[in-house]
């Protein structure tokens, strides 16, 4: 499904603009022709898109830009930012800044432990 929304974004009437998880609203996918299909009825419909975890490494990535930026038309595409090549999908996700870095969260715990120190020096003194 993935590679046929790839060429249907080449398509000139579509423009490129809209995410991986939208086309359902507009297109059905037929199994036996493995080729999506114009939608007859305007039903509301709820694309999904499968779930990945950041221990899934290069396919959370992926997900992450097909979430959140449109008109991919391959996936050398996606790897593409400021027209240069990331050599992987996380690199393109992180030269887009759509990934905090790694360390973040080390920082937040390293800080809220020292507010939570403070906080009980400062009942101590106060106490005492």
């Amino acid at each position: 499904m993935l590679t046929e929304f790839f060429k249907m974004n080449r398509e000139p009437h579509l423009i490129r603009c809209y995410l991986y998880h939208e086309f359902p609203e507009l297109f059905v996918w037929n199994g036996q022709q493995k080729v999506l299909v114009e939608r007859v009825r305007n039903n509301k419909v709820i694309g999904r898109i499968y779930t990945a975890s950041p221990y899934q490494g290069e396919l959370f990535f992926e997900r992450i830009l097909l979430n959140h930026m449109r008109g991919f038309t391959s996936f050398e595409d996606l790897l593409v930012v400021d027209d240069e090549l990331c050599a992987k999908f996380k690199e393109a996700v992180e030269r887009r800044g759509m990934l905090e870095p790694d360390d973040y969260v080390r920082h937040t715990l390293i800080e809220a432990s020292r507010v939570r120190m403070d906080l009980h020096f400062d009942i101590y003194l106060y106490l005492y």
